[in-house]
């Protein structure tokens, strides 16, 4: 999530390796190193679901309301990207007898977006069906 925590274990297992001749010590140091980074990324994973919830319980609606900001304008951008712009060229052509402008958006972008809002969203499900949430 925050790091890569395999490749940081491995970059500094190289630089214990170097500095650590017995092999035993070496293990113990890596395992040492593997447990201490995964308590530091759930300790911050911990905050930020505390900033989260925080945050989503704001009356202010600059602060508790830009996550269904940001899923209505991606549903905003679908809803052109696969109904509206096909729609608009059908008619425009119809009507003016000419190829219409296209105005695409960046499915990569979108996709993005998109797939990190259903992952919310999924989360969001699981913690209602497991009671966790009202």
């Amino acid at each position: 999530m925050l790091w890569d925590i395999p490749q940081m274990v491995t970059s500094v297992s190289q630089i214990v390796n170097k500095f650590v001749p017995d092999r035993d010590q070496q293990i113990k140091i890596q395992a040492e190193l593997q447990q201490q980074l995964i308590q530091i990324e759930a300790d911050a994973a911990k905050s930020q679901a505390a900033i989260n919830q925080t945050e989503a319980a704001s009356p202010n609606l600059f602060v508790s309301g830009w996550r269904p900001s940001v899923g209505w304008v991606c549903a905003t951008a679908f809803a052109w990207q696969f109904v509206g712009q096909p729609a608009f060229s059908f008619f425009y052509t119809l009507y003016t007898k000419q190829p219409a402008p296209v105005i695409a958006l960046d499915h990569d972008a979108l996709n993005t977006v998109l797939f990190g809002l259903l992952g919310l969203g999924g989360f969001r499900t699981w913690e209602k069906v497991k009671g966790v949430a009202k």
